[in-house]
């Protein structure tokens, strides 16, 4: 097979992924996805295949990612060439790790049994790798895929999104197979290697066992879901552009808006009002007037809030500044705060390294991460706050969980992505995270998406985007243990585990046979 044929059948592997993601979400994509992309390694050799595997890579977060161009150029304002390099050096990085892929497919991909089985194996482990290695980005993790496909979701209770991740693997191997397997039946005969149809009926009972489990599991939590305890919760979805919302002279603007969107008889009837991250852009202990303005118009009321707003202290002479979720009490008592933990990096502190800017939230400097797992507690919930892109990253909603969170809650502000496909990947991460520990979310953007999302995995309500919207659900209060929530990510790490001590072996085989032939030289 000519390179061009290679390149061209990598090519529609990138696509397919691409399009198994949210805003296209053509779901089913991904369980045929990576086809041609093992037709293109067969014959390869190592680093061949890993170039392969990183032109996978490149192309397809460059496809997923490229969203990350919209607040480069319109709000840290540099020029279109630098927001694409931007994005092409993200996806550079992350494309390393598909590479590795692909030389441990080259390793595998003529032994049916090693390959039907070791394929998932080294695909979940280079994703776990990407989504921990240098602060991680499990943005687009393969099984997220699956989030609209909801007898599968319900596994993540077991395994989290790496069992579907795995799952969805395997069948891409399967498949493989069994095309191979019609393809070159007389050959496979001859051989004595008629075991592969063995290996091929695996998944199907599998994926019928999966099935199986996501039907009962449905209805069980559906039952449970509606005989628990409820609690009425409200969104204020201000829809303020973040360009405008940091402007000092519009905050009175600002407040009102949220004073009236409080004040409506739908969000009245809750016992918990959220809003979004920094939904108010000042500080609400140190600016005292601000505050005391918007608590004289909404306290006393019936409902506990949760504010998203900066925060500040003085730490041995230095002011440490914190991106920040606050509890209010109905009498209008700021009685906790959770901090974020997990930073992005170059938009909320800048990592040490020799190359790249600063993309700061403006005024405001460099943040200092909080103490994960922190939960807020009122009078008939606990909650579980996570910040804007910590949702993607599973141990922070299931070490909430673990703590005690009965609800969990997203602020975010994803009015810095626009109309891309970025604020409805990120919505589609809320679903895994709710599946995973089988509790309510909630999730308060300022301009899309809101919405909430039940312990099923299933979307109750759901904003437009830059609308201005308030939103009102009852939710269930589950108190389940997860058996993720025990094991937490114990499969993706077994995983990298085997890959490394994989990789170690072809070394030591690689070494005797450079060894063998000096000899025989």
């Amino acid at each position: 097979m000519l390179m061009k044929q290679r390149i061209g059948l990598v090519l529609i592997s990138a696509l397919f992924l691409t399009a198994a993601f949210p805003a296209i979400g053509w779901s089913l994509f991904a369980w045929i996805a990576l086809i041609p992309f093992f037709y293109a390694l067969r014959g390869l050799d190592f680093w061949q295949g890993f170039s392969l595997g990183s032109l996978l890579g490149l192309i397809h977060f460059c496809g997923i990612l490229y969203w990350i161009g919209y607040p480069v150029t319109k709000y840290a304002h540099m020029s279109i060439f630098l927001a694409m390099g931007a994005v092409f050096l993200l996806s550079f990085i992350l494309s390393i790790f598909i590479g590795v892929f692909g030389v441990a497919i080259v390793s595998v991909i003529n032994r049916p049994a090693l390959f039907y089985f070791g394929t998932p194996v080294f695909f979940l482990a280079v994703e776990y790798a990407r989504s921990t290695f240098f602060s991680g980005f499990p943005w687009a993790l393969l099984g997220a895929s699956q989030y609209n496909q909801s007898l599968i979701l319900q596994t993540a209770d077991l395994f989290g999104v790496w069992g579907i991740t795995f799952l969805l693997v395997l069948g891409n191997a399967a498949i493989f197979l069994m095309i191979e397997s019609f393809r070159f039946y007389s050959r496979l005969k001859k051989q004595h290697e008629k075991s592969i149809f063995v290996l091929i009926f695996i998944f199907p009972l599998l994926l019928a066992a999966v099935i199986y489990y996501g039907h009962g599991r449905l209805l069980n939590i559906e039952k449970r879901s509606y005989e628990s305890n409820h609690v009425r919760a409200a969104i204020l979805q201000g829809n303020i552009l973040p360009s405008l919302k940091w402007d000092t002279a519009r905050r009175n603007q600002t407040m009102d808006k949220y004073i009236k969107l409080a004040l409506t008889p739908t969000a009245q009837s809750a016992d918990l009002i959220v809003l979004p991250e920094t939904a108010l852009a000042f500080q609400l202990v140190q600016e005292e007037t601000s505050w005391s303005y918007m608590r004289a118009h909404i306290f006393p009321t019936k409902s506990w809030f949760v504010v998203g707003a900066p925060y500040s202290k003085e730490d041995k002479e230095i002011t440490r500044y914190f991106n920040s979720a606050f509890l209010i009490n109905p009498q209008g008592r700021i009685v906790d705060r959770y901090d974020k933990a997990h930073l992005v990096p170059f938009g909320e502190y800048s990592p040490a390294v020799p190359f790249g800017g600063r993309v700061a939230l403006p005024g405001l400097g460099d943040f200092t991460p909080g103490e994960a797992g922190q939960i807020l507690k009122t009078d008939k919930m606990i909650l579980g706050p996570q910040i804007c892109y910590e949702v993607i990253f599973p141990k922070y909603s299931r070490l909430t969980s673990q703590n005690g969170a009965n609800i969990l809650v997203n602020l975010t502000e994803d009015g810095w992505y626009g109309k891309t496909s970025g604020p409805y990947q990120h919505f589609s991460l809320t679903v895994l995270r709710a599946v995973e520990n089988r509790r309510a979310l909630i999730r308060a953007a300022n301009t899309g998406f809101s919405g909430f999302v039940l312990p099923s995995g299933k979307v109750l309500t759901k904003s437009k985007l830059y609308e201005e919207a308030v939103l009102v659900a009852d939710l269930p209060i589950l108190k389940e243990k997860t058996v993720y929530q025990t094991i937490g990510d114990l499969l993706p790490q077994t995983c990298l585990v085997l890959l490394t001590i994989w990789f170690l072996f072809q070394i030591m085989i690689y070494s005797r046979q450079k060894k063998g032939c000096k000899k025989g030289g």
